[in-house]
């Protein structure tokens, strides 16, 4: 029997996997995909947004780990794992080290689909560009059988990875522009051009998991993230709608605008599932 498709998100903060991918999990954890989340850091910079009060960071990381883990039930996402990087500091991190980190849940999660926020787009987000640049080298060190990656585990090659990105026509819709306010007040990259974009994910019917997964982190009531509207019922693009740039794909997608992260993984695995049927029968 052909098993559940499996999908790793890879964010740098909490608060980023509803924000930018809430609909989407919601979506297609639904859909019966086991969802998982690897989270860079804990988020223990700034502060309370709640209180509007700073705190240690020791006490708004654990604070805001809860709320991950929450948001997470609420999502669907089956397993969530913190790496405990310094948040706004994982470029510090040695990228050898970061790398072999990632590969190892890669090879022990095995997931046929992996999803990253995009390095292009709005928020300024430094972790969140070390944790897109590191991902691609991590999922070919987690295929290799000579890398060294940590854990025991066996080697895995990921099926199609996704960066997810907002197009300057997404932007537009919500009354953007084509440069927003980073994290530091610095201007971001700019936008995604809309002709890069080949994913486009529906998830209107999700949006009211997202929006409750949202509630869930209440000392950000603010994330920096486009789509996270500033009361809990305003509309929202980025859990109507979310785009993506697929970047890597081992199996046959369809010609034109894709709409589903797990197009042609369900196929894929029964032709595999039929061919080790066949070799054990052979043997």
């Amino acid at each position: 029997m052909v098993g559940n498709p499996r999908i790793l998100a890879l964010t740098s903060q909490p608060g980023v996997e509803t924000s930018a991918l809430g609909g989407v999990l919601a979506r297609d954890e639904d859909e019966g995909a086991r969802v998982h989340l690897v989270c860079a850091t804990l988020g223990e910079s700034g502060r309370d947004g709640a209180s509007q009060r700073p705190l240690p960071a020791a006490v708004l990381g654990r604070l805001r780990e809860r709320e991950l883990h929450a948001a997470a039930e609420v999502l669907g996402i089956q397993e969530t794992v913190t790496l405990g990087y310094p948040d706004g500091a994982v470029g510090t991190i040695d990228p050898f080290r970061l790398q072999m980190d990632l590969a190892a849940h890669i090879r022990r999660l095995r997931p046929h689909v992996v999803l990253v926020i995009g390095r292009q787009g709005p928020g300024g987000d430094p972790d969140r560009t070390a944790i897109a640049e590191a991902t691609h080298a991590a999922i070919l060190a987690a295929a290799r059988h000579s890398a060294p990656v940590p854990g025991g585990h066996t080697p895995h090659a990921v099926r199609k990875v996704y960066e997810r990105v907002w197009s300057e026509a997404g932007a537009a819709s919500e009354g953007g522009v084509g440069w927003l306010p980073g994290r530091d007040g610095t201007p971001s990259l700019p936008l995604t051009p809309e002709w890069m974009v080949t994913t486009v994910v529906r998830t209107r019917e999700h949006a009211h998991r997202a929006r409750a997964a949202r509630r869930c982190h209440r000392s950000r009531p603010f994330c920096t993230h486009p789509g996270a509207p500033a009361t809990e019922d305003a509309p929202s693009v980025a859990w109507d709608r979310a785009e993506f740039i697929r970047s890597l794909s081992t199996v046959e997608v369809p010609s034109g605008l894709e709409e589903d992260l797990l197009a042609g993984i369900r196929r894929y695995e029964a032709r595999s599932f039929r061919a080790d049927r066949i070799s054990a029968s052979a043997a």
